[in-house]
């Protein structure tokens, strides 16, 4: 799967993306092109190699954003990659957003913020 992401990595460098939200950045991604093209457009964002599904996140967060993390995993990893992403959520918050993005996909998306 990662020779996959690679072929398409540079889709993601586009103009179009906002890079000045003025968050302290972290990121994980099991391509080693995507990765390093994200080091070439922001050396100061931490980046982890490897498998979400396996990937132990070393602290708590205000906002994580798992877009693909989750709808490109199997479906039996889903639910463990699920509660661990939302274990790694910091005090104080709720499911903000739920959709199916995609129409006629099965793909689910949420937006969560723990519970104080």
């Amino acid at each position: 799967m990662a020779s996959a992401y690679d072929a398409l990595a540079e889709r993601w460098t586009d103009a179009a993306f906002d890079r000045g939200n003025g968050l302290r950045l972290e990121g994980i991604d099991i391509s080693e092109r995507m990765l390093a093209l994200a080091r070439a457009a922001d050396p100061d964002v931490l980046l982890h190699h490897g498998d979400v599904c396996a990937w132990q996140p070393p602290r708590a967060y205000r906002f994580i954003s798992a877009w693909d993390s989750i709808w490109h995993v199997r479906l039996a990893q889903q639910r463990p990659l699920m509660l661990k992403l939302m274990r790694a959520l910091a005090p104080g918050g709720m499911v903000r957003h739920l959709e199916f993005d995609q129409h006629l996909e099965k793909h689910l998306c949420l937006i969560v913020q723990r519970a104080a």
